[in-house]
């Protein structure tokens, strides 16, 4: 099985696939070869039944006791890799085509709670380097009440804001799946935008054509944003702060404000009303207020 795995997985990369997704499917397609081979002893491709993958699936779910998201994704790895062992006549069948995904309770994302909101903004304000705290005010900002994804941050080009007294609007010339958008900015954006570039002519690289650039380079990177961020929510105690969780609330905060999911989708840049649908699942502090409201006793 060893050898038709990594003729699969060749065929992936040839496909334009990225190398953290080749690493799940490798360790997915081992991991179940090694279980054929302990719970059957053997491995040949061409004895797995559908049997084999339902008990597989609850190995997964019972053994390991995995969540099930991750058992899914190991279902999805497994329909693919064996949708293609069939159509090169590797395998007579697929057996795992028919094979149901787990069902898994519906989640939100994670967003900030308004205090939390705050709470981020205060932090960026304690920074005493004041080009900093103007850049990385703009940066939260542009995530938290735009919406962008932390690569169209830094990707962004003095070109792609625009800002006026009472509007203004970022262009995204490159989303994801290459999509184009123009995303409004609001007040608190747009007033983050005006002292950045107030500051930012006093840079070294103030001719630079990214927005956003730093001390060492006329681009900041993802991963330097992302760090950025991180640090940020550690100072704040906002436990688990990241790049999309800020682009998360932005999304929340517009359900929440009644703007309507046609709207969010559009500003959002979401291909599919299905992706933009998860923000109108209640999240965990929803739901305990809920509960909370039938309480009896009081505190």
């Amino acid at each position: 099985m060893t050898n038709i795995i990594e003729k699969y997985l060749e065929e992936l990369i040839q496909d334009g696939k990225d190398e953290k997704t080749i690493i799940a499917y490798r360790t997915v397609l081992n991991q179940f070869k090694q279980w054929m081979e302990e719970t059957n002893g053997y491995s040949d491709i061409a004895k797995v039944t559908p049997m084999d993958i339902k008990e597989f699936k609850q190995y997964m779910t019972v053994n390991l006791e995995r969540k099930p998201a991750t058992v899914n994704k190991a279902l999805v790895v497994l329909k693919s890799y064996f949708e293609w062992t069939a159509e090169n006549n590797i395998t007579n069948i697929n057996p795992a085509r028919k094979i149901k995904l787990v069902e898994k309770q519906k989640l939100a994302p994670k967003w900030l709670e308004r205090n939390e909101q705050n709470k981020l903004i205060r932090e960026i304000e304690k920074e005493k380097n004041d080009y900093k705290r103007a850049r990385d005010m703009a940066i939260a900002q542009i995530m938290m009440q735009a919406g962008l994804r932390v690569e169209e941050v830094a990707n962004l080009e003095l070109k792609d804001i625009e800002v006026n007294c009472r509007s203004g609007k970022v262009i995204v010339r490159h989303g994801k799946r290459d999509k184009y958008r123009e995303v409004p900015l609001n007040k608190d954006v747009r007033d983050s935008i005006k002292e950045y570039m107030r500051v930012r002519e006093n840079h070294k690289y103030k001719g630079s054509q990214f927005l956003f650039v730093s001390e060492r380079s006329p681009q900041m990177t993802v991963r330097a944003i992302q760090h950025l961020m991180e640090v940020y929510g550690e100072s704040a105690k906002i436990e688990g702060l990241t790049c999309h969780i800020l682009r998360h609330t932005f999304c929340h905060n517009l359900i929440v404000a009644k703007a309507g999911i046609e709207k969010v989708a559009i500003l959002a840049g979401h291909s599919s009303l299905e992706s933009t649908k998860i923000y109108t699942v209640p999240g965990q502090r929803e739901l305990q207020d809920a509960v909370e409201k039938i309480g009896v006793s009081e505190d």
